[in-house]
């Protein structure tokens, strides 16, 4: 059996060990400008990435039998054509829910201490899949009010756009569609966007969801941005509009990707019909001095926020700065993104060797003395 893999999986050939045999699969990695090169009809398992396009213009192969992509959405995947052709197909959801939301507090951070919004006032939240769920624990346990609104996930809830735009910050959490009741390519169009003047709108979910053609018109809103429209060709005029502008990197966190990973080797055993061993994966610990957590304990007694807890590993001005050096050098999304500095999710930091786990970090915080 031969697998090919986009070379950003990681930890991909110690998870399919888990699985296979070394003497019943062979493994190749290919970048994603060589998918188009590949000899398909020599691939049973392809193993991809959200920037690998699968459709039918893309995938010739009749041998391929399995797809799996390590990663939260399947808007780059046509999955009625896999349908139709007999190919099973798999993906990753919510395996990088807390990189995304660890994202959104830091992105909130530089919200609230340019004072452009107040704790006090909360957040509107738009989608209540995996990310929306953790987002609303964490500001449970900020004491940051909220107001959900997704008529899929909550039918028998009264909100509506409105009301989530009531408040002076709007996080967007949806997936893409353009059918159905509820659509939400350009979800965000000219009476939204009228509504959000003087506020700010964070989207970390698919760039189409905001009609971006008409976002010149609404100068005075804060753009929180890490996806966009245009996507993968970088919109430069981003960099002075947008409050921050970062190069689709809210997920691209060490436990989100060993989570994709994991999520899809254990699809492809299902698929196979085989037994699935323990994951054996180390990721280097990210640890904080006692007078570090002291500092953000202090901000969030004065503030009733912890400044600097989120940001510590998550600067998103130091990472705007960055992405716009890069592309001012010419170098292209996929290779800015492949630089992005290796992070873990804040639920993982530990301190002088103690787990923070789950939301216990304000509990725990408190425990400090």
């Amino acid at each position: 059996m031969h697998i090919a893999a986009d070379s950003a999986i990681p930890h991909l050939e110690s998870n399919l060990k888990r699985v296979l045999s070394e003497q019943e699969f062979s493994l190749s990695y290919f970048k994603n400008s060589e998918f188009r090169t590949l000899n398909q009809e020599d691939i049973d398992i392809l193993l991809i990435r959200s920037t690998t396009k699968i459709n039918e213009s893309t995938l010739k192969s009749n041998s391929i039998k399995f797809i799996g992509s390590a990663t939260s959405g399947i808007d780059h995947i046509d999955t009625k054509f896999l349908e139709r052709q007999g190919i099973k197909w798999a993906h990753a959801p919510g395996c990088n829910a807390w990189s995304v939301v660890h994202y959104v507090m830091s992105a909130l951070e530089i919200v609230y201490t340019q004072g452009l919004a107040t704790i006090s006032n909360g957040i509107g939240i738009v989608g209540y899949g995996n990310i929306g769920t953790k987002l609303e624990s964490i500001l449970k346990a900020l004491s940051i009010p909220y107001t959900l609104y997704d008529p899929i996930a909550l039918p028998s809830s009264t909100k509506s756009l409105e009301d989530v735009f009531d408040h002076d910050v709007v996080s967007l959490h949806v997936p893409l569609t353009k059918t159905g009741d509820f659509p939400t390519y350009h979800m965000i169009d000219s009476k939204e966007l009228k509504q959000l003047e003087f506020k700010t709108l964070i989207n970390t979910s698919r760039g189409e969801v905001i009609n971006e053609n008409i976002l010149d018109d609404f100068t005075s809103m804060n753009l929180i941005a890490d996806v966009w429209e245009k996507e993968p060709i970088i919109e430069e005029k981003f960099f002075e509009k947008a409050l921050v502008y970062t190069p689709h990197i809210a997920g691209y966190s060490l436990d989100g990707k060993r989570n994709g990973t994991k999520i899809i080797s254990e699809a492809l055993a299902e698929f196979l019909g085989k037994p699935i061993a323990d994951e054996i994966v180390n990721l280097p610990e990210r640890k904080f001095g006692k007078e570090e957590f002291l500092g953000f304990q202090e901000q969030y007694h004065s503030c009733s926020f912890p400044i600097g807890l989120f940001s510590a590993d998550l600067d998103l001005i130091k990472l705007m700065d960055l992405f716009k050096k890069d592309a001012e050098a010419g170098l292209n999304l996929s290779s800015i993104r492949a630089k992005h500095p290796p992070r873990r999710d804040f639920i993982h930091y530990s301190l002088l060797g103690e787990k923070l786990e789950d939301l216990e970090i304000l509990s725990r915080l408190m425990q400090i003395d």
